[in-house]
């Protein structure tokens, strides 16, 4: 039986509730050449209730650390971020939700830390931190990779001891523009691609958004309407709103995720939207920390800031179920997957209502299915 998602505007349907989700979880099976002990992919449900029942694992790849999921091809794509392995895998996603492998291609290794899928998904692109650049490689109609892949390096520096290097972090689509956070040169380089020819240039209207010196920027997310862009920051530990002006983005605001006279180190992760766009999440590694602002709708501006614990050590990836009323934090230090309630009319985060435990996790996402393509407990 073929995975049947359920799309953003289906997302609001009566069905779509927590008892209707697959999560899939990523993270590293090794680290500094010894076992961690995490079985890699990480495949469970969820109840109505937030907690999580392991369905399924795989170890077809070294250090899964980043997941992609294509709703087109009932597909799934991982990448092995290990400095001498460089792997990308393609699953095809069964019964259940548990994952068939399909192919694999090998790629320049040096950390691919980020994935996503072209508009048309006929193409995957990859973040390659150590490298510095954006790779990518074609998918057929049946989710399989092509050999060989293309690629465009960044070279330069910046005045940071981690800027030794460019180092590009994610791969962002909106419509046929890729936005790619380089935390090495301050910058988030904007690209136009032609899905067609899978070409991909440098956007002449603006090749790259400026940050301040020592931003470092890491992860992005759009509003709704694609006009607005917000940015975290790993090494400034603050939040940036640019808004489109003409095709340019502009800085509008700078807030930091941190309390006045609190310092902490470089440790701003990820940043996402509640489905509504009416709050941002973020979260902050080495702070231990899940940041919450509320989102003006007429300017776009944050407000209210509040601070929650993640139940955990080191937050990475977060995600919200697609109904929005669970908060889903992958805690790399301490090893686990911490659940807790989201409010949708405040933005508020409860406390954690089901821990699991993942070794090295760093990778997590519902997604919404269709009843009859659960399994039967």
């Amino acid at each position: 039986m073929q995975h049947r998602y359920c799309s953003v505007k289906s997302s609001q349907r009566r069905w779509c509730t927590a008892e209707n989700y697959i999560i899939y979880i990523g993270s590293y099976t090794e680290v500094n050449g010894s076992c961690t002990g995490s079985k890699g992919i990480y495949i469970c449900s969820m109840d109505k209730e937030g907690h999580l029942l392991l369905r399924d694992t795989d170890d077809t790849i070294l250090n899964p650390s980043f997941l992609c999921l294509s709703a087109g091809r009932n597909a799934l794509f991982a990448c092995c971020e290990h400095p001498s392995a460089g792997k990308l895998v393609s699953y095809r996603i069964i019964d259940g939700g548990r994952i068939d492998f399909l192919s694999e291609t090998e790629v320049i290794p040096g950390g691919f830390c980020h994935l996503c899928l072209s508009e048309g998904e006929k193409w995957l692109f990859g973040a390659n931190y150590r490298k510095g650049g954006v790779f990518w490689v074609h998918v057929d109609e049946d989710g399989c990779l092509s050999r060989g892949c293309q690629a465009i390096l960044q070279t330069g520096t910046g005045p940071h001891p981690r800027q030794d290097s460019a180092h590009t972090h994610q791969c962002l689509f909106s419509g046929n523009e890729l936005y790619v956070p380089c935390l090495g040169l301050d910058k988030i380089l904007r690209y136009k691609f032609e899905e067609s020819s899978g070409a991909l240039v440098p956007d002449t209207r603006q090749p790259y958004i400026a940050c301040k010196s020592m931003d470092g920027p890491r992860h992005l997310a759009f509003d709704k309407a694609k006009e607005r862009l917000y940015a975290i920051n790993e090494l400034s530990n603050s939040i940036i709103y640019f808004g489109r002006r003409n095709d340019v983005f502009v800085e509008e605001q700078r807030v930091s995720l941190l309390p006045k006279r609190c310092r902490a180190e470089p440790g701003g992760a990820e940043v996402l939207l509640s489905p509504d766009k009416r709050f941002l999440v973020a979260s902050m590694r080495f702070f231990d920390c899940i940041v919450t602002y509320n989102i003006d709708a007429q300017t776009g501006k944050l407000s209210r800031r509040k601070i929650y614990n993640c139940h955990g050590k080191q937050p990475r990836m977060i995600s919200l179920t697609p109904d929005g009323h669970f908060l889903l934090t992958a805690n790399y230090g301490s090893g686990n997957i911490a659940v807790c309630r989201f409010d949708c009319d405040t933005g508020a985060v409860s406390d954690c209502v089901f821990s699991m435990e993942v070794p090295c996790a760093s990778f997590v996402q519902a997604v919404a299915v269709e009843p009859d393509c659960l399994p039967r407990l």
